[in-house]
């Protein structure tokens, strides 16, 4: 994604929401982390958001952290991992600075609001050094990658406050719109000329130019 893609979009927020569909095909062994994404905060060690399944000395937990500030230390919410491999789930992770807890959500359901220890009462960016990016399924540091994710990803979502319950079950819900399918290069969209439509929330890094 970038050098403090996300960070530098969610500065001075009090709560924020993190979401993402995921898939595992293997489960990570004793010890490591499979990171479904891992956003780098302010140095080579230091993380912001984290969504991962995490193997903690032999039990897998599907485990949801970050920081507020780059003193913070790693701070999480997490619970038992039984679901296995090879299917879909939806997560979201509702950091409240502010209140010091953070909310982990499963397939909707809220799992855990796990009561933290925020240095900083919003979110405060930081200035990752060089090689530590923003990544979906691993991480970055000193520009190199590590706790890979085996399976697969979709639908990643970064909100700048607090999503309610129905809003992330609106999330998980949401399967409107058009559908993937096999297209001239790789894939494409299929609209159905009634109410289909995609828009672009930004247009930073998209390419500029004229058309012939």
């Amino acid at each position: 994604i970038g050098a403090n893609a996300v960070g530098s979009r969610v500065n001075g927020a009090s709560q924020t929401t993190v979401e993402a569909w995921f898939r595992p095909d293997a489960l990570p062994t004793s010890g490591n982390r499979a990171r479904i994404i891992n956003f780098a905060m302010a140095s080579n060690s230091l993380s912001s958001y984290i969504l991962n399944l995490w193997n903690d000395a032999g039990t897998v937990k599907l485990d949801v952290g970050g920081r507020s500030i780059s003193t913070d230390t790693y701070q999480a919410a997490n619970t038992p991992w039984t679901l296995g491999t090879g299917t879909w789930h939806h997560v979201a992770g509702v950091f409240n600075y502010a209140s010091d807890t953070i909310s982990l959500y499963l397939d909707g359901n809220l799992i855990v609001t796990q009561p933290v220890t925020f240095n900083s009462t919003t979110y405060v960016t930081g200035n990752p050094t060089a090689g530590a990016e923003d990544v979906l399924g691993a991480y970055r540091f000193s520009s190199s990658n590590g706790h890979y994710w085996n399976g697969g990803i979709d639908d990643v979502r970064v909100y700048n406050y607090a999503r309610t319950q129905a809003e992330i079950q609106a999330d998980k819900d949401n399967v409107a719109g058009p559908t993937v399918v096999a297209g001239q290069y790789g894939n494409a969209r299929s609209f159905n000329g009634a109410s289909d439509y995609v828009t672009v929330s930004s247009p930073t890094g998209l390419p500029t130019g004229s058309v012939a």
